[in-house]
């Protein structure tokens, strides 16, 4: 009832939906699936071996076998005959259906013409003309003529001036500011960022991370402070010449711990850890 045109190429896997169901569906897809494999090896070698195949898929269920005499079932190759003619004329050309009747038409090989369709067109009338469209026809010259350069007085009418195209200035104007501001973005980006951030700001420098521990001697005396800064007042004082050990680095002061003063404490109860300048240390 359908072109087998989706089987083209390819061995039958499956069957159309509404023969899908029947009782000898599946048998005669294992026969048809054997019949069409790619490989010519692999296919039914005989029409006798094809047919006996196929005739069997399609008994009932429920069909008694006949037997000959000697209780052996023929074939049912064995009742294929076919006229030698039968073998030398091309088979019959299957049909279709085509879908609507003007389509089926043409299933016999295209000898029937195609219907020639004809719409019929009533006279249309013309539409009445406006006066736009007539004021389109006129001429340049009597389009001009039908508006006066003077007045009812006899003077004549003032012209409107015209003002000078301002858009290409005003284009370059905006494309100018625009232009300014991103130099201007550009320019803050770069030095907030030169300025302010550095990723490398918080590590600590190689050399600062040897110096911690390292022992030294003081050049002067030099006050102790409780933080790293010179505005609080002292809590100790290394002595010109005390060895002091570096505990700690904040910028440019090291917090140091008094290993030998260099003289006598002239206070015995001052500390001897404290804030001093990196300045005034010297490592040995």
């Amino acid at each position: 009832g359908e072109p087998p045109r989706r089987f083209a190429q390819h061995a039958i896997r499956e069957l159309p939906q509404p023969i899908s169901n029947h009782y000898w569906s599946g048998s005669v897809l294992r026969v048809l699936e054997k019949a069409t494999e790619r490989r010519p090896e692999n296919r039914y070698q005989t029409v006798e071996e094809f047919w006996d195949e196929l005739a069997d898929a399609a008994l009932p269920l429920t069909l008694p076998l006949k037997a000959d005499e000697a209780g052996i079932r023929p074939r049912p190759s064995s009742e294929l005959t076919v006229e030698p003619d039968e073998l030398t004329q091309a088979p019959p050309q299957p049909k279709f259906e085509a879908g609507p009747a003007f389509l089926r038409a043409y299933a016999d090989g295209g000898s029937t013409r195609r219907p020639r369709i004809v719409v019929p067109v009533s006279k249309i009338e013309p539409l009445p003309e406006n006066p736009a469209s007539i004021a389109k026809r006129r001429s340049a010259r009597e389009i001009v003529a039908a508006f006066p350069d003077r007045s009812p007085n006899g003077k004549p009418l003032p012209r409107r001036q015209i003002p000078a195209s301002t858009s290409r200035p005003k284009r370059f104007l905006v494309a100018l500011v625009l232009i300014l501001a991103f130099s201007g973005m550009l320019l803050a980006t770069h030095k907030y960022v030169t300025s302010h951030w550095n990723p490398l700001v918080d590590i600590p420098q190689l050399g600062d991370v040897f110096v911690v521990g390292r022992a030294g001697v003081t050049t002067t005396d030099v006050n102790l402070r409780p933080d790293a800064s010179a505005a609080n007042p002292a809590i100790g004082l290394a002595e010109y010449g005390s060895r002091v050990r570096v505990l700690s680095i904040n910028d440019n002061w090291y917090e140091v711990q008094v290993l030998e003063h260099g003289r006598t404490k002239s206070d015995p109860f001052s500390s001897d850890r404290g804030w001093i300048n990196k300045r005034f240390v010297k490592f040995d």
